[in-house]
């Protein structure tokens, strides 16, 4: 058994507390002092659910000109990213995947919510390059027999018509359906409530009575503060969006452009974000993608269940400095064998 010791995260706050763990699952937990000496001390955190990503785009990085704008690059079917990916070997796209899981997993990261294209082979390629460590969102709808739900592109892009249809596919499916809405521009809210997906991602344009309306109907959204300070040259407002009472996670969005692991983005976040306690962020991480993204086989501290948290190291008395230190580092990771 190894047994962990440190300031644990507990729904927003850290609790003094300890861990023990056998064969990759919590054999038991506690508060306060633990049992007999602890074999890892440090700061312990659910692994991170990065709520957005695109991890085929890893292949492309480096590749990608620093003044092009958001719609030159991304737009379907033609923008630069699709043109260089349908480019790119399998293979390639595939090590890509496999580097940008590691860096996530470096960066404290558990699971990924990710935007796949290339139909049926590229969710597939996911699939078996993340072994469970990525919930799959493919496009277009023949990619859902190797998904776990679609993900859309701009309703912009497609067409009301064809995101209705597309939705309508997921959900005989029973599977996930999530969209991107509104970073390039407004769109409707209206189209985005009719359409009632599991999240949706950036918001950027959303009006405090657009954002009162999608918390109202439980429509989780996904900030990507690196992303859109980049390509769409503004930030959320995701104080905004936590004053309305939005359910708020966070996301790295292309993997071509950032790092994929979530300690980078909540450095960033805390930065760049005006309003948000770091607290809020670090829920933003772990309590709202598991309270409303139903992530596979996530539940946070239950024996029994698997030890998917990550013990960082401590930087100075306080357990937040762990996550947002420039030299955050993972110690290890409960669901592991520690090395020798």
């Amino acid at each position: 058994m190894t047994l962990f010791r440190g300031p644990r995260w507990e729904e927003g706050a850290f609790v003094e507390g300890w861990v023990e763990v056998e064969a990759g699952r919590i054999a038991a937990l506690g508060r306060g002092a633990p049992p007999r000496p602890a074999d890892v001390s440090g700061v312990l955190v659910p692994g991170l659910v990065n709520a957005h990503t695109h991890m085929g785009d890893f292949a492309l990085r480096g590749r990608i000109p620093d003044d092009i704008s958001l719609e030159a690059l991304v737009a379907p079917p033609h923008g630069l990213k699709h043109r260089l990916l349908a480019q790119t070997p399998p293979d390639a796209l595939r090590a890509g995947m496999r580097a940008a899981l590691e860096e996530a997993r470096a960066g404290a990261t558990a699971l990924v919510y990710d935007f796949r294209e290339g139909g049926p082979e590229g969710a597939r390629m996911l699939r078996e390059v993340a072994q469970g460590r990525a919930v799959v969102l493919g496009r277009p709808a023949a990619a859902l027999p190797e998904a776990d739900g679609l993900g859309l592109s701009a309703i912009r892009d497609a067409g009301v018509e064809e995101a209705r249809a597309q939705r309508d596919a997921a959900r005989r499916a029973g599977k996930r359906f999530a969209l991107h809405w509104g970073e390039a521009a407004p769109e409707s809210v209206d189209a985005l409530l009719d359409l009632a997906p599991d999240f949706a991602v950036h918001a950027l344009h959303a009006s405090a009575a657009d954002l009162e309306r999608v918390a109202e109907a439980r429509i989780p959204l996904v900030a990507c503060p690196r992303s859109n300070a980049r390509l769409a040259k503004r930030l959320p407002d995701v104080r905004a969006w936590l004053d309305a009472g939005v359910a708020a996670c966070l996301g790295s969005d292309n993997a071509m452009l950032q790092t994929t692991g979530l300690l980078d983005e909540l450095r960033f976040a805390r930065e760049a974000l005006r309003g948000v306690r770091p607290e809020e962020l670090v829920a933003m991480a772990v309590d709202a993608p598991r309270a409303r993204l139903d992530p596979p086989g996530m539940r946070a501290w239950r024996e029994g269940e698997p030890a998917g948290f990550v013990a960082l190291a401590p930087r100075g008395s306080d357990p937040l400095a762990a996550l947002f230190a420039p030299d955050a580092r993972v110690l290890a990771w409960g669901d592991q064998p520690m090395r020798s």
